[in-house]
């Protein structure tokens, strides 16, 4: 029980925390159905004994007056409920916008993590597909109000005589037990649905990837894909007969058991006000009393199971959140000057979740504002290098120097100024080309030089409103697909345009031709002659130009020095470039 208000209460801390008076509404209505409750109890024993005993005039008034503040806290409550409807979604859009910009800033080292990305599904969902914002803020106020309504209708009740209590009471037990079974079943049928509904919706968004449409057709995957969607939806049904037919049990014992405590209390009260000699006033005051009782207790005990429901469900939140407040960013250390100098001192790194180490003590220092190539066969750790010194992991051991200054230590938003990195896999977001280039920080001139140096001025002449069109069509009509080779144009135009003093490209060119790469990395070179850069290539001839060329082998430093330097070693580096080169002259 205390477990269960905790989690609540953390839940409910956020939605106050965006909008404070939400929950305060809420309990506000519930003392507002409380009075409404209470007078429809008591009307008609007012209106019988004013008209027994009072002039007409007199009763006429005493009625009116109870059905004008019965009318006024109806209308209050009506137009209450309203508004909460409304706040509802905003309430709803707000904490999906909170868990968003909070995802936002967890490492990127628990973006890779599949356990994390499985929480982020089940913490989202009760925001995003359960509505537990609603229900929640349905369910407590209704427990209030339920608690307040028997603790007011239990003395009129027990006055008169006890037993009928007991008898609603066991009534109630019956239905309890029954609703808890069906509640426990709806709770396993919607867990095991949310792991099913990622499945369902990523089957469905086939249909409408256009990065999938010529692979569909080429391969002629529609069947494929519909009996894919159809297991997924087979399932769905298969669990929604099952609760059907659970909730059609539930609602015939509720009716049964409703019917045959109506005929008892009816029968009953009838009877022992026969025997107390009972005015009419005071017999129909029991009777509201106990009928409210009851309806007051079935809510009490619905409400608790939808509660606890709930609880459930916000345990996944609460669990995401506790991993994304495990995350503190290392460092404080205000760092705004131009990196000049790099060290890796005996870095060994690990993957997580994985047993092979990919850096095995790697050590290499960088100390002059030079063009490095980092090469070496695939998967042996040079995008990995990238990632470590742009901290988007953290060496198992060793430490990462810039300036002499361990990265860690460093404030890791005033480090990150100072990189400008175009990553193997990076992306365009679905905006305009300026948007895609500056960001929030729009500089006209920054602009057009940032993408005269990427070589992407002359694709411009191709679109008609220029830096403004959209890359791509879904989010404008007038957008334009951008191919591979103009994509990675603009990503060397958004780096160049950030001004980081430490640039580095991760095998930003692998579509564009030889020709096409070559210009760009001659672009590339004028623009860091005076600053420090790090390049990947899959094309050892690119790396001729570069100062120094750093070939990683098993987890280490292998060779090391210029193009010409390790050409005389006739090493492997020299190797893999004349293999290369001859591929190259064959083709």
């Amino acid at each position: 029980m205390i477990y269960n208000i905790k989690i609540i209460a953390f839940f409910l801390s956020h939605v106050m925390k965006l909008k404070p008076n939400y929950m305060l509404k809420h309990g506000v209505a519930a003392l507002l159905q409380t009075a409404i409750t209470l007078l429809l109890v008591f009307l008609p024993s007012v209106a019988i004994s004013a008209l027994s005993n009072e002039t007409s005039e007199a009763a006429l008034l005493q009625v009116g007056i109870f059905l004008a503040v019965l009318f006024v806290l109806r209308l209050l409550y009506i137009q209450l409920m309203k508004t909460l409807r409304v706040e509802k979604e905003v309430v709803q859009s707000m904490l999906y916008d909170k868990i968003s910009n909070d995802l936002l800033k967890t490492p990127y080292a628990q973006m890779e993590n599949p356990d994390f990305l499985e929480q982020i599904h089940l913490g989202i969902s009760p925001i995003e597909q359960l509505n537990v914002v609603g229900a929640l803020a349905l369910s407590i106020p209704k427990l209030l109000q339920s608690i307040l309504v028997i603790f007011s209708v239990s003395f009129i009740v027990l006055e008169y005589d006890g037993l009928l209590i007991l008898v609603i009471l066991a009534v109630l037990l019956v239905n309890y037990m029954v609703n808890k079974l069906i509640v426990k079943m709806e709770m396993k049928d919607t867990k095991d649905s949310l792991k099913q509904n990622k499945e369902y919706w990523y089957y469905l968004s086939n249909y409408r990837n256009p990065q999938l449409a010529k692979d569909i057709r080429v391969y002629q995957m529609q069947p494929f894909l519909l009996k894919k969607l159809q297991e997924v939806f087979d399932v769905f049904l298969q669990s929604g007969y099952r609760l059907y037919g659970a909730r059609n049990i539930r609602e015939l014992v509720a009716k049964v058991m409703n019917v045959g405590l109506m005929i008892f209390m009816y029968v009953f009260l009838l009877y022992r006000s026969m025997q107390q000699d009972l005015a009419p006033e005071q017999l129909i005051l029991i009777v509201n009393a106990s009928l409210s009782l009851y309806a007051s207790l079935n809510v009490l005990q619905t409400e608790y199971l939808q509660t606890y429901a709930q609880v459930v469900y916000l345990e996944e939140y609460k669990k995401l959140y506790d991993q994304i407040a495990a995350y503190t960013p290392k460092g404080d250390e205000v760092f705004d000057e131009p990196i000049t100098s790099i060290v890796f001192d005996d870095v060994h790194f690990t993957y997580p979740g994985s047993d092979v180490e990919v850096l095995k003590g790697l050590s290499f220092s960088i100390d002059e504002k030079q063009t490095i190539s980092l090469v070496g066969r695939n998967g042996l750790g040079k995008s990995t290098i990238i990632k470590l010194l742009s901290r988007l992991f953290e060496p198992t051991s060793g430490r990462i120097l810039v300036n002499g200054k361990d990265i860690q230590s460093l404030d890791y938003d005033c480090y990150l100024k100072q990189l400008a990195i175009i990553f193997q896999d990076f992306r365009m977001f679905h905006y305009s080309i300026k948007e895609n280039v500056t960001f929030n920080d729009v500089d006209e001139e920054r602009l057009q030089f940032a993408l005269h140096e990427a070589d992407f001025e002359k694709e411009l002449v191709k679109f008609s409103r220029g830096v403004d069109t959209a890359c791509a069509k879904d989010m404008d009509a007038d957008g334009v697909n951008l191919s591979k080779g103009q994509e990675q144009k603009l990503a060397i135009a958004r780096s160049i345009y950030k001004q980081g003093s430490l640039m580095i490209l991760d095998e930003p060119t692998a579509s564009l031709d030889p020709l096409a790469e070559q210009e760009v990395f001659n672009h590339f070179k004028n623009i860091t002659d005076t600053k420090l850069s790090i390049m990947i290539s899959h094309r050892l001839s690119s790396c001729r130009s570069s100062d120094r060329i750093i070939l990683i082998e098993d987890g280490i430093v292998k060779e090391d020095g210029s193009h010409d330097n390790l050409m005389n070693q006739d090493g492997v580096y020299a190797t893999m470039y004349t293999l290369q080169g001859s591929k190259y002259q064959e083709s």
